[in-house]
């Protein structure tokens, strides 16, 4: 398998959008729960990017922070701020309440659902903040709005960054400000029960991830280090590297075990590395760059009926912005897509790479803001605070046989 088998370099689509990173270490700010759209936030407000609409993004919801972290499962969005806020919402467009609560004023580093490990059909909710605490609830999913119930709590001596919990349920894997790579035995009494200490990276860890078979997880490190551990084995099965030492800030895997399953993390500017996960070979490794002229070619737009988007200093009651996605009454304001067709003369949702001339793909640095992988492993998708790339997996669809050959 050569290197240019894993994923096609140039972009389906490059749809311009506004990505706000709040945070200069915590990019994992782009999540999906299905094939054709993309969770992202702007300023206070989440928005659902449509992908095949074509590039029509709506806002979600609006909020009373700017998150700083996002996930989704079990049908809700999950959303965290940089002040103990920690907010809950039904992924169902038609169900537009949302469950929201604050645990302390230290910023939440990361929040992710999590596989239960009894039969409970209540999933579990990790919520890593920078007062050493690792948070887990049981989400209630069986009242008209979901809730929250403290279950446990981690103390660690540190700041913690992020924390996952294997697919199978057995194993947490938790990471922050020092070196130490934490392992937790999650016993299905709801306890966890710390079981090794791992180190291999010589700066704090960022994000964590699992295979899909739960036998493997990947840590990305301030050092630029993303390593691969085998639980198994207290030394690293393999160890990638960004260019130049630069930090990276976060690591996935697809999910869907029946087909191709690779490794991304990313870098914190421009750069995306991608990884064979059926052999962790360091010449599989696959750099794609972010091209820097997809989303400044279009001025960012929410949707045709929608209004300008806010800036920080605005209040968050403007109306504006906020009318069911119609225009107000404010004759003075103007939507998104009368000030794109006015200034630039077109009627863009999305841009192919065709659009874009080579010489502007690259030239400038792009903040990288998170990736995700589609519901079913076909597509890989990266954010940068200016846009959305959509790029194609090849062979993602091809099924394995028991032996582990491609058909």
């Amino acid at each position: 398998m050569t290197v240019a088998e894993l994923v096609n370099p140039d972009p389906r689509y490059c749809f311009p959008a506004r990505v706000s990173i709040k945070h200069p270490q915590l990019r994992d700010l782009i999540q999906t729960a299905d094939n054709s759209s993309v969770y992202y936030p702007h300023n206070r407000s989440i928005i659902k990017h449509y992908l095949d609409a074509p590039g029509k993004p709506k806002v979600k919801s609006q909020l009373g922070y700017s998150p700083v972290t996002l996930s989704t499962g079990s049908g809700l969005l999950a959303s965290a701020g940089s002040s103990g806020e920690i907010t809950l919402q039904s992924l169902d467009q038609d169900n537009s309440g949302f469950f929201e609560t604050r645990f302390g004023s230290a910023i939440n580093n990361h929040i992710a659902f999590a596989p239960e490990s009894t039969s409970s059909v209540e999933p579990r909710l990790l919520v890593c903040n920078n007062d050493n605490l690792v948070r887990i609830f049981r989400v209630g999913i069986r009242t008209e709005q979901p809730e929250l119930d403290l279950v446990t709590t981690l103390k660690f001596n540190t700041a913690v960054n992020q924390a996952s919990i294997s697919p199978n349920a057995r194993i947490c894997v938790a990471v922050g400000d020092t070196n130490e790579v934490h392992l937790f035995d999650c016993g299905n009494s709801g306890t966890f029960r710390r079981v090794k200490t791992l180190t291999s990276a010589t700066d704090g860890g960022f994000s964590t991830a699992w295979s899909a078979d739960g036998l493997k997880f990947a840590v990305s490190s301030q050092d630029g280090l993303c390593t691969v551990w085998d639980i198994r084995s207290s030394k690293p099965l393999e160890k990638f590297f960004t260019r130049n030492q630069t930090p990276s800030r976060a690591v996935k895997f697809t999910s869907n075990a029946a087909s191709k399953e690779l490794m991304v993390f990313t870098e914190s500017t421009n750069s995306i590395h991608v990884v064979d996960a059926m052999t962790f070979s360091p010449v599989s490794q696959q750099t794609l760059d972010l091209p820097s002229a997809a989303s400044l070619s279009t001025p960012p737009f929410l949707s045709p009926r929608s209004e300008s988007p806010l800036n920080d200093e605005e209040s968050i009651n403007s109306p504006e912005f906020f009318s069911t996605f119609f225009p107000s009454s404010n004759t003075n304001s103007r939507s998104l897509r009368q000030i794109f067709n006015n200034s630039y003369g077109a009627t863009l949702n999305r841009l192919s790479p065709n659009h874009l001339p080579g010489e502007q793909r690259y030239c400038s640095e792009v903040q990288v803001a998170g990736i995700a992988f589609s519901m079913d492993g076909s597509r890989l998708y990266a954010a940068s605070e200016n846009g959305v790339m959509d790029y194609e997996i090849n062979g993602a669809n091809t099924k394995l046989f028991e032996g582990g050959e491609f058909m």
